[in-house]
């Protein structure tokens, strides 16, 4: 029997080898195969988890970009009316003063400029926080959540406020000599385009629509580029300090100042790209649409219009009269929550895609990033007040 067994693998040796070499390789390509399928899994279950992570990052921050904005009303609208200051001029006209004419005149265009400046400084407010605390929110991913290059860890800043501080203080500039250059700029504007109107002359809505629209176009085009049209550009000048003198003290740590540096440089690329003007421009519609639905608030036919026996034209407001109206347009565009408008501008779409964008951009960074382990400790964004997803 084992002498057959033996001829019959003698006769058949080359099959057998054969055999035996191919089902080394099945059995070698299985085990394989199954080993690239365990780490493709492997690699898809790290990715879920890395994308769910940075995605509970985000959310979280944008969720503090927005109550930080709303907790920024009160000081945003003390700040407008310390700057245009049209409660005087009321108090003097109930006076017995001599001059009202002049004052009515006064107070005609400080009005215009008080409102017309709220909406623009207000989409300001927003955009700057959006894309300030977005950097902010991923310099802080990449610090905690990133591999780090070439074995290199963060060092943790001995006073881990003062460069957040400093980077924050552009809201200041903002508030401050930005809002007056601002204010400047606008109500230049406004003497163009309604200083020669009477305060006899009656307004309708459409008249209304047309003053703010001239306004805007005369506050947003740039002339020196030669563009006709509405631009923002000009406008994003007033957002931040000059680069050449900001009104921001360096710090004596060499790390903290370069990163303050590098952070100052990325928000200004930010502040020039397109898109930031795109989304800067829908803001400003959004607002001065909010403004114009509340003015035609004041264009309403009385209870008892008939239309059979009505006159075709529309309802109309002496200048005299419409100005307090449109005066005290800044209590509500400015007001403290609950405030449609800001709701509206933090909740716009082209809003969310500017922070993802900008949040992308800058958590995918190669390079290694300047030491900012003292972020984590920042009083506006703290990581540890959102669970992590792990």
């Amino acid at each position: 029997m084992f002498g057959c067994i033996g001829r019959f693998f003698k006769r058949h040796n080359r099959k057998m080898i054969f055999l035996g070499v191919f089902g080394s390789g099945v059995v070698i390509g299985y085990k394989y195969f199954q080993a690239k399928v365990s780490e493709i899994q492997e690699k898809e279950a790290e990715a879920s988890i890395v994308f769910a992570r940075k995605q509970h990052h985000f959310d979280c921050n944008q969720r503090t970009c927005n109550r930080t904005a709303l907790s920024m009303l009160p000081n945003l609208k003390s700040a407008i009316l310390q700057t245009i200051d049209t409660e005087s001029l009321t108090q003097q006209l109930k006076s017995s003063s001599n001059n009202k004419l002049q004052i009515w005149e006064e107070l005609k265009l400080l009005s215009f400029t008080r409102t017309i400046c709220s909406v623009y400084i207000c989409s300001m407010l927003v955009l700057l926080l959006r894309v300030q605390l977005n950097i902010v929110g991923a310099y802080i991913y990449r610090d905690k959540f990133s591999p780090k290059v070439n074995g290199m860890g963060s060092h943790y800043s001995n006073d881990p406020q003062n460069i957040q501080g400093q980077y924050l203080a552009n809201l200041e500039h903002l508030l401050g000599q930005g809002l007056k250059d601002l204010v400047e700029h606008v109500q230049s504007a406004v003497v163009n385009v309604i200083g020669k109107i009477s305060l006899k002359e009656k307004l309708s809505s459409s008249k209304v629509l047309n003053i703010i629209h001239e306004i805007r176009m005369a506050v947003e085009c740039n002339p020196e580029s030669g563009s006709t049209g509405s631009s923002c550009k000009k406008l994003c000048t007033f957002i931040l300090p000059p680069e050449e003198k900001p009104d921001i003290d360096v710090s004596n740590n060499v790390y903290e100042e370069k990163l303050l540096d590098k952070m100052m440089a990325e928000t200004r690329d930010v502040l020039d790209s397109d898109d930031f003007h795109s989304v800067f421009c829908t803001c400003l519609d959004v607002g001065f649409r909010h403004l114009m639905d509340r003015l035609a608030d004041n264009f309403t036919l009385p209870q008892t219009f008939r239309p059979d026996r009505a006159n075709l034209s529309e309802p109309e407001i002496p200048m005299a009269k419409f100005i307090p109206i449109i005066n005290k347009l800044t209590f509500r565009l400015c007001s403290e929550p609950p405030n449609p408008f800001f709701q509206e501008l933090l909740l716009m779409e082209p809003m969310k895609d500017l922070a993802a964008n900008v949040y992308e951009a800058f958590t995918q960074e190669k390079e290694p990033p300047p030491p900012t382990g003292f972020f984590l400790s920042n009083l506006f964004f703290k990581a540890s007040d959102c669970q992590t997803v792990n």
